[in-house]
């Protein structure tokens, strides 16, 4: 990882808008509602190049895929696992997932937006309505040819661009352990743990190609009660 020793070097937070044809297709893949896959494929890999050429072309440094096949922070890594079946929400639960923090309570207005932003970049919008992903069986890593198409949608597209670097987002095991139920694993010691190791192989993978792993863990806001 490079430093800013000669200039500041510029980068952002890894998320960006989608598409509008994509974030229908987005919906339904994080719904569990059927989808075009081929369709998904082409649209992301054409969303990919635009982004990484916006960020080249604005003289950002460190660029990334904008995360542009996810739908949502979290929900994109389920499907890469096993061990996870998704379940009606508890009655009177199927709100949004932040529902319960002090921050959201305080703040309801902005909560209220941000949720509905999410959900136009393609997610569930942080709501329970379509349900939620719960442990029920063992978590092993199942999506080394998932993420070999992120990272191959990125290469391509900063193959000949202006960077210093390439780096890619991925979840951290404390946020899905704080927010993904576990009814398999005897203590959250073992539940922990067995996230951590399925996500080490997308960890690898992302290193192993030559970029960044940033490691995303925004759960803070879940230990303000």
């Amino acid at each position: 990882m490079k430093r800013s020793t000669e200039r500041i070097l510029t980068t952002h937070v890894g998320s960006l808008a989608r598409p509008d044809a994509l974030v229908p297709i987005l919906k339904s893949k994080d719904r569990g509602q059927p989808y075009d896959r081929d369709a998904y494929a082409r649209l992301v890999h054409e969303a990919v190049a635009d982004v990484v050429r916006r960020q080249t072309e604005a003289g950002v440094d460190v660029i990334t895929d904008g995360e542009q096949g996810k739908a949502s922070f979290f929900g994109y890594v389920v499907e890469r696992f096993t061990g996870f079946e998704r379940q009606p929400a508890p009655p009177g639960q199927d709100g949004s997932t932040r529902a319960a923090s002090r921050e959201y309570l305080d703040f309801p207005d902005y909560y209220a937006w941000s949720d509905r932003i999410a959900e136009g970049l393609g997610g569930r919008g942080n709501t329970r309505q379509f349900g939620v992903d719960v442990c029920t069986g063992p978590v092993t890593y199942r999506g080394q040819a998932a993420v070999q198409a992120d990272i191959e949608n990125l290469r391509i597209a900063a193959k000949g661009r202006p960077h210093e670097e390439v780096f890619m987002p991925a979840i951290a095991p404390s946020y899905l352990f704080a927010t993904l139920k576990n009814e398999f694993y005897r203590t959250d010691e073992e539940y922990e743990q067995a996230l951590a190791d399925a996500l080490r192989e997308e960890y690898r993978a992302i290193v192993d190609a030559g970029f960044i792993c940033f490691y995303d863990r925004s759960n803070f806001i879940f230990l303000i009660k």
